[in-house]
């Protein structure tokens, strides 16, 4: 019993320690207009410079996005701000 118990604690430790690891800054933006089109802008901040080309939504610039990046702080590993933009001609596209 008491080492079902010692599983148990390090299990949910494990757990919390994962879910506390994944933290992002994501802020997504849509615009829509009066022709039925939108645009869409999806901005990850404090994020490594390889969030540009592999990132949670699969998002790049060969998959027809417009990508800036920018350097907010030289000391951190997760130092840059990256914005996805693309227009879309309809909500079904």
């Amino acid at each position: 019993m008491k080492r079902r118990s010692l599983v148990l604690v390090l299990t949910l430790i494990l757990f919390v320690g994962m879910l506390s690891s994944c933290d992002y800054n994501v802020a997504v933006n849509s615009k829509y207009e009066a022709d039925g089109s939108l645009g869409r802008t999806i901005t990850l901040s404090k994020v490594d410079s390889e969030a540009i080309d592999n990132n949670m939504f699969g998002i790049n610039k060969t998959k027809g996005w417009d990508v800036t990046a920018s350097v907010e702080d030289t000391l951190s590993d997760h130092n840059v701000t990256v914005s996805f933009s693309k227009k879309f001609n309809s909500v079904e596209e």
